[in-house]
């Protein structure tokens, strides 16, 4: 996978890094917006290294009514102006990180197909995904691994059971190792 990678931004990596220096990395993070979010995304990219960008999406699910030919566009605009407008105000709440900028994009669709697209746009080197919100986003742990296994970057799960209690994450003892 991470040959892909490599691949889809044809560069030589030698070339790139320097001795002592991580590469620059853009990351996508779908979201909902919650609060409880924050310090987990907070903690995850405060264990990366280098000059990180981030772009958060935020994706307008399509209603039954946006299915109808009565539905008027200034409905459709509408909804993306309320959800631009959740989206501005919860990237502001971030601390302020010397190494890491943050942008945001709206889309709307359905949660898997909108992410892959908008991953088929971008140049991202991952997808991180907190994994209670966005099960909860998408509907159920299905779509998370069907995100998993349609988009060729890597994607990293993060988060933490106590702010979404009602899925079941197993006991793990696994650690995280970093070389």
């Amino acid at each position: 996978m991470l040959s892909k990678v490599a691949n889809r931004k044809k560069t030589d990596v030698s070339n790139y890094v320097s001795p002592g220096q991580t590469p620059d990395l853009e990351i996508i993070v779908p979201t909902t917006c919650k609060d409880y979010t924050i310090p987990e995304i907070y903690s995850f990219l405060n264990l990366l290294k280098g000059k990180i960008k981030v772009d958060f999406i935020h994706i307008v699910p399509i209603s039954l009514e946006e299915l109808c030919d009565c539905v008027d566009k200034n409905d459709i605009h509408y909804d993306k102006a309320i959800a631009e407008k959740r989206l501005y105000s919860f990237v502001k709440k971030f601390p302020k990180m010397d190494n890491v900028t943050f942008d945001y994009k709206i889309s709307n669709g359905d949660a898997v197909s909108s992410l892959k697209e908008q991953i088929d746009r971008g140049n991202y080197d991952m997808v991180a995904l907190e994994v209670g919100e966005f099960c909860h986003y998408s509907n159920s742990i299905f779509s998370v691994m069907e995100v998993i296994s349609s988009i060729n970057i890597p994607v990293v799960l993060f988060g933490d059971k106590k702010f979404n209690p009602k899925i079941s994450y197993g006991e793990s003892n696994a650690e995280v190792m970093v070389q």
